[in-house]
């Protein structure tokens, strides 16, 4: 970082220029960086505002939106502008496609509407939906009913890129630049490279075996690689786009369901979210080490699913099967239910941050709401959540 005429400005240490912040705001802003800017910290500047939390100042409000059917929704993601969306389990007795977008009214706090839907109309649907830049966002297929679905932000007109191989397929996916998003393999054997701008979606790699549920949710790490998140594999692995190479690592246990999701800390370092683990992981995928660092002392399984990043190290887990929300503070090692207790199985399946305080806890059970949570003051920022802080590691992910 640097302070040049009194202007807060960051230079990428690759890139040859530097780039004042508020030209980084811009959804439309050509930037010269190589696409490791996707993990940069800078990008998320401002938008968290002084960022002190409060678990009793936190204010739920249900949003009028219940899941698809008892299979319930895949996830949900943030756009731009207004616009979110969310990848639906079945079609339930109103006629909810596959594959929605909802527009979020930047309103205090926001209000979310259903748009118009596309998509297939029976199956388990997706497990994650993935923007790719521009005017495309991939929907990642659970099942082999449903295909890889490219769809256009802009026109809301969407398109079958390719089948999935297998059933229970795919759970997650990861932007890695280019227009390119990765599935993660649940159990499909490999993992498979969607490209919005050839529109096609292609296996490679090498083999990762027959084993179910392999893993669950992965993040962006830079230069090209992601790792994926353990769930039943018993390592986490880190996979690289361009030399297509699988590389485990790390002393996890062979125990099932392990964690579902993850969150992009800084430079190479992950926390897991326990779904059956007692604990929170911390993955650093530099040094290619793993550790049980935070305990979870809530009796239930499938406690949670997914989690949101709110500025410095800190994350919410959104509860499955757990009675509340997780706030969690890696810095300070800390993990705090709060919000109001729920005993309902299968709530919410992730989360995203939906800009200026607010979080979207995305349903998954058709009797449980999709609920926005309001951080609070200090959470409110004048930055608007837009460019390419959308493609972050921190938000687009499952």
């Amino acid at each position: 970082m640097a302070d040049q005429e009194n202007k807060v400005v960051w230079q990428h240490p690759e890139a040859g220029t530097i780039v004042p912040v508020a030209s980084r705001v811009d959804f439309h802003v050509v930037l010269p960086w190589p696409d490791d800017y996707l993990i940069y910290p800078p990008l998320l500047e401002g938008l968290f505002g002084d960022g002190l939390f409060d678990t009793a100042a936190v204010i739920e409000t249900n949003a009028g939106l219940p899941a698809g059917s008892a299979d319930g929704t895949g996830g949900g993601t943030f756009i731009t502008g207004n616009r979110a969306l969310t990848a639906f389990g079945r079609v339930d007795a109103t006629g909810w496609q596959r594959l929605n977008y909802w527009m979020l009214t930047q309103s205090t706090p926001p209000t979310i509407t259903r748009g118009a839907g596309v998509g297939a109309s029976a199956g388990n649907g997706y497990r994650g939906v993935v923007y790719a830049g521009g005017s495309f966002a991939v929907a990642i297929p659970h099942t082999s009913t449903f295909g890889f679905h490219r769809l256009n932000i802009q026109t809301n007109a969407g398109n079958l890129l390719a089948s999935a191989a297998g059933t229970l397929t795919h759970a997650g996916g990861v932007y890695v630049g280019n227009g390119k998003v990765v599935a993660i393999p649940y159990n499909a054997q490999q993992f498979c490279i969607i490209d919005t701008i050839e529109n096609t979606a292609t296996y490679v790699g090498p083999s990762l075996g027959a084993q179910t549920g392999k893993f669950y949710g992965g993040i962006y790490i830079g230069n090209g690689r992601l790792v994926a998140i353990p769930h039943n594999a018993p390592q986490p692995v880190i996979f690289d786009v361009n030399e297509l190479t699988v590389t485990p690592f790390g002393d996890v246990d062979e125990s099932s369901m392990k964690y579902a999701g993850g969150i992009y800390l800084d430079h190479g370092r992950v926390a897991a979210i326990p779904y059956n683990s007692p604990y929170i992981m911390h993955i650093d995928t530099h040094a290619q080490v793993t550790r049980e660092l935070i305990q979870v002392d809530i009796p239930e399984y499938n406690k949670y699913s997914g989690g949101v990043y709110i500025g410095d190290e800190r994350f919410i887990c959104m509860p499955f099967d757990a009675s509340q929300f997780l706030f969690v503070d890696m810095k300070n090692r800390t993990a705090t239910p709060f919000g109001t207790p729920d005993s309902r199985a299968g709530k919410y399946i992730n989360g995203y941050f939906a800009g200026n305080g607010y979080i979207v806890a995305v349903s998954h059970n058709i009797a449980v709401e999709t609920k926005i949570l309001d951080l609070g003051a200090g959470y409110r920022s004048n930055v608007p959540f837009a460019g390419q802080a959308l493609l972050t590691a921190w938000f687009n992910k499952f």
